[in-house]
């Protein structure tokens, strides 16, 4: 079994399957703190100790253990899919990294040129803004066809895909939630499986990267015309159905309806 992007407390008592650009920072440090009873001083990716991580080798075996535990709690959050490839866009293309460099490697940047994304332009007016999405979006949907023209990325490869790597080695998620209404069920959790007190309602947002990309210059809807609209709905086409967006209204933010945990352990383990 692989667990990639699996985070559990040390007791094994709350296991997380983080989805990229779907608030893991937030829920990260949430987690963390229901097993030590305080934020982790940094950015929670970074966190090598205080909760286990498929990314720390001796963390493994645990992971394993906890997931396939009769009565093991997993959980997930999902994103609005406009929204999260938006997100990935200003973070991942448009801004810096912490460290000052551009993200993951150059070949992103030479490819996205063909697609019509100017990085100088990125911040300097709507339309420039507007027009430089598109491009990637082009490119990040093409990343992840059958042929893809460069490497899929994690922060914009459909949340259906993440899970089902997990599903079909037979993890089963217990509870999933939309990060549009996260607090009520994040707090149900944390109440019952921790031993710490913690209001997630007046909990901070973290998001380290966040401070280092341009801002978005335009509501959401704008950056998607009747082109983007259809390239989201074929490319994200099981994200919408299984996770009740709204395929063809990107204004929209929350969710159509709520979520059958069951129904997506079923259809993303086939």
């Amino acid at each position: 079994m692989i667990l990639d992007g699996v985070w559990s407390t040390p007791d094994g008592r709350l296991t997380y399957r983080i989805l990229p650009k779907c608030g893991c920072s937030s829920i990260g440090q949430m987690l963390y703190f229901a097993a030590q009873g305080r934020f982790y001083p940094g950015d929670i990716h970074d966190a090598d100790d205080g909760l286990l991580k498929w990314r720390n080798i001796d963390d493994r075996p645990k992971l394993i253990a906890h997931v396939q535990r009769p009565g093991a709690v997993v959980f997930t959050a999902m994103r609005n899919p406009y929204r999260r490839v938006l997100s990935a866009f200003f973070d991942k293309i448009g801004g810096r990294q912490r460290d000052g460099t551009v993200y993951c490697h150059e070949l992103y940047h030479k490819t996205l040129h063909q697609f019509g994304v100017d990085h100088g332009a990125i911040t300097t007016d709507p339309a420039a803004q507007i027009a430089a999405f598109r491009g990637f979006l082009q490119f990040a949907a093409g990343t992840l066809e059958a042929n893809p023209i460069a490497r899929p990325d994690i922060h914009w490869e459909g949340m259906s895909d993440h899970l089902s790597r997990q599903i079909r080695q037979g993890m089963r998620l217990t509870h999933a939630f939309h990060t549009e209404h996260m607090h009520p069920p994040l707090q149900a959790l944390i109440d019952q499986y921790s031993a710490f007190d913690l209001d997630v309602a007046s909990t901070p947002k973290f998001n380290p990267s966040g401070i280092y990309g341009p801002k978005q210059m335009a509501p959401t809807a704008a950056y998607f015309d009747d082109a983007s609209i259809h390239v989201m709905q074929k490319t994200y086409a099981q994200d919408f159905a299984l996770m009740r967006y709204d395929p063809d209204d990107p204004s929209r933010r929350g969710p159509v309806a709520a979520l059958d945990v069951d129904q997506i352990n079923h259809d993303l383990a086939k």
